[in-house]
């Protein structure tokens, strides 16, 4: 006799696609200061949908790709228990900044209605919720970063203005990066001349020449 599989629930329907995640459950405030659910846009579902393990991302400004790596990273904290998450940035301001962003969406989790993780600690550094998944940030200031550490989700933001040997940073960051086929490692800029390290290797990745997978979204898409 066949056994029934049993029926997937609205929650989980939700909770198998970052998309739907994003849609029903995740929290921004526009241009207009208004409250409003996270639909995405043309350019951040075409990036979903195809971005790798390691992604690299050039982009004019307004687009809306560091709000999307922060719900997903946030998506993947309350979805996979046990799990750690690191998002880097220009200095210890842009990076707090970026921070209170993803803070924001985790305290509009709709945790009335729905099972998701509550907020264990909450501090400058690091959010840690009741699932044993942290979320931390540093600021790229060449020194080594996440060593000692392993991360399902890293985000570097604005990684061609990082002072510094940029190259030591993402190495730290690529090693600290878990093994498991899903992690995922995101570079995001704007651009900043051609005499630096993300310079040459985005380059060399839109020629296919490393292991990142480059995408290229400019002032005439859409998003801008």
């Amino acid at each position: 006799m066949a056994i029934k599989e049993k029926k997937k629930s609205k929650f989980d329907i939700v909770m198998d696609d970052f998309k739907l995640f994003a849609k029903n459950f995740v929290k921004i405030v526009d241009n207009n200061g208004d409250i409003i659910p996270f639909n995405l846009n043309e350019e951040q579902s075409e990036f979903i949908d195809n971005f790798k393990k390691f992604s690299i991302i050039l982009k004019s400004r307004q687009i809306g790709f560091t709000t999307m790596s922060l719900a997903y990273c946030l998506y993947n904290a309350v979805k996979y228990p046990y799990t750690n998450y690191m998002i880097v940035s220009l200095s210890g301001e842009s990076v707090s900044a970026l921070f209170e962003k993803l803070k924001f969406m985790n305290d509009n989790l709709p945790r009335d209605k729905y099972p998701f993780p509550k907020t264990e600690r909450d501090n400058r550094g690091e959010l840690l919720l009741s699932n044993g998944s942290r979320v931390q940030i540093a600021a790229s200031d060449g020194k080594s970063i996440g060593r000692g550490s392993t991360f399902q989700y890293i985000l570097l933001s604005e990684m061609a203005f990082y002072s510094g040997d940029q190259s030591k940073v993402l190495t730290s960051l690529e090693q600290a990066l878990a093994k498991n086929p899903s992690s995922k490692l995101v570079i995001e800029t704007t651009a900043n001349g051609t005499g630096n390290y993300y310079y040459d290797l985005f380059m060399r990745s839109w020629k296919g020449k490393t292991n990142y997978k480059a995408f290229f979204y400019g002032w005439t898409s859409d998003a801008h």
